[in-house]
């Protein structure tokens, strides 16, 4: 948390406030924060708005307020932020005042806050934008590429918005992810790499390459990963040569935590995107017998046997993890899209439902169990499946593309030009959501 703080920014080090040898603070109480800190300006009632030498008035407790940590170890905040019970009420995070204040609820200290410093005082936070990017929200973003291409932000703050980009790694967000790829915190560089991992392979050949020397070696080995999709065609023979010795130390990087499970799955995943897919499937082997109730490394596998042909295979491991968890909803969903590939309808509906009600607020399974049900001829079904998981996670444009072209196929023209109208309104720089409203536009009239 020092990392993200002002006070990182400005210079100031661990051995500042701390002597180096026993770790104790170098000063008691707010005599620590004064000496750097006017006195005059913050040691006073007309900032802190409490009573002298009261808890309130010390600035630790507002602006390093303690949590516990592994249940019993308290440690203060050292991101020293500006107490925001505003933020609790938008995002649910903690905030200061009402730790403090226990028989006070976060409206109190909200309206208390804006009456000290005014309404509308509370400056917009990257929090609230992070929060936008991870439940998919279009909005989010130009307001990721604002926040990465923003200097005052700390670096830490930087590379997650970068880190969070790739739904929104369009042309409008390329310059920011090409500046963030030079940028001299390796940090964000690596973060800057990340970002590419769905845009166009040649692309992320032509953008990530030089990741692969990079002097930092958590940058290579995410460079490694994020072009381990790329057809090896498409590299010239000096980039396949860095690529190998960074794919190499992806490998070593992962063996550090060889006695995890996860550790061999991304081994596995790498190799079967290199398709060396006899050492894919023995890394994923190695997963379960380390922990044979890890269940991503079923899924994987099965996946594996997908792109190997060995689907009957891939059917055994996914009923095999289905026996030992039912409730799971990524292998039901797995093995609905395996028996989808068998020509198994019936059975492929069930799997894929109950894939869907066990986890609602997943997009994707929603899409993909409409798309069942209307390949099925259950075209009305399977709208209605759309506009449920729609009203759960109403930016979602895959569901507004499905909307939007089984109402076409259902001759319910009106409403697929609304809901491609829709799709371009909130995906605006999105080239196939304009395609796709052209292409509606210029078929038949509605039959309603």
């Amino acid at each position: 948390s020092f990392l993200q703080s002002t006070m990182y920014r400005a210079g100031v080090t661990c051995s500042d406030c701390h002597e180096p040898h026993s770790l104790a603070v170098r000063a008691p109480g707010n005599q620590l924060c004064l000496t750097c800190h006017l006195p005059a300006k913050f040691d006073t009632p007309e900032h802190h708005f409490h009573p002298t030498r009261s808890s309130g008035a010390s600035c630790v407790e507002c602006h390093m307020p303690s949590q516990n940590y592994m249940v019993v170890d308290p440690r203060r905040d050292h991101s020293m932020r500006v107490p925001r019970p505003d933020l609790t009420l938008k995002l649910g995070a903690p905030n200061a005042c009402t730790a403090c204040h226990t028989d006070r609820d976060v409206m109190w200290a909200v309206e208390t806050v804006e009456k000290w410093y005014g309404p509308g005082s509370a400056t917009p936070h990257y929090g609230e934008v992070f929060r936008a990017a991870r439940e998919g929200r279009p909005e989010a973003g130009p307001a990721l590429v604002q926040i990465a291409d923003d200097d005052r932000a700390t670096n830490m703050i930087r590379a997650t918005a970068l880190s969070l980009m790739r739904p929104y790694a369009g042309p409008g967000a390329a310059p920011t992810i090409q500046r963030g790829l030079g940028d001299r915190d390796p940090m964000i560089r690596a973060a800057a790499v990340s970002a590419l991992d769905l845009v166009d392979p040649q692309t992320r050949l032509d953008m990530a390459h030089l990741a692969l020397r990079d002097p930092v070696f958590g940058v290579r080995v995410t460079a490694a990963r994020v072009l381990s999709p790329v057809p090896k065609d498409l590299f010239s023979p000096e980039q396949l040569e860095a690529f190998g010795k960074a794919k190499g130390e992806y490998i070593s990087a992962q063996l550090v935590n060889g006695e995890r499970p996860e550790s061999h799955v991304n081994i596995g995943l790498l190799y079967a995107f290199t398709e060396e897919f006899e050492r894919s499937e023995a890394s994923f082997r190695t997963s379960l017998a380390i922990d044979p109730g890890f269940v991503p490394t079923y899924v994987n596998l099965a996946d594996l046997y997908r792109v190997l042909g060995r689907d009957d295979e891939g059917e055994e491991l996914l009923r095999d993890a289905l026996a030992k968890w039912p409730d799971n909803p990524e292998v039901h969903h797995s093995l609905g899209l395996l028996l989808v590939r068998q020509n198994r309808g019936e059975e492929a509906l069930d799997e894929l439902e109950r894939a869907a009600e066990l986890r609602p607020y997943q997009p994707r399974y929603a899409y993909v169990f409409a798309v069942a049900l209307h390949s099925a001829g259950e075209t009305g079904r399977a709208l209605a499946t759309l506009e449920a998981a729609r009203r759960l996670n109403p930016s979602d444009p895959e569901l507004l593309v499905g909307l939007a072209t089984l109402n076409r196929e259902a001759g319910s023209q009106a409403k697929a030009i609304r809901y491609a109208e829709e799709l371009v309104e909130l995906w605006p720089g999105d080239p196939n959501a304009r395609a796709l409203l052209e292409e509606i536009r210029d078929g038949t009239t509605d039959s309603e």
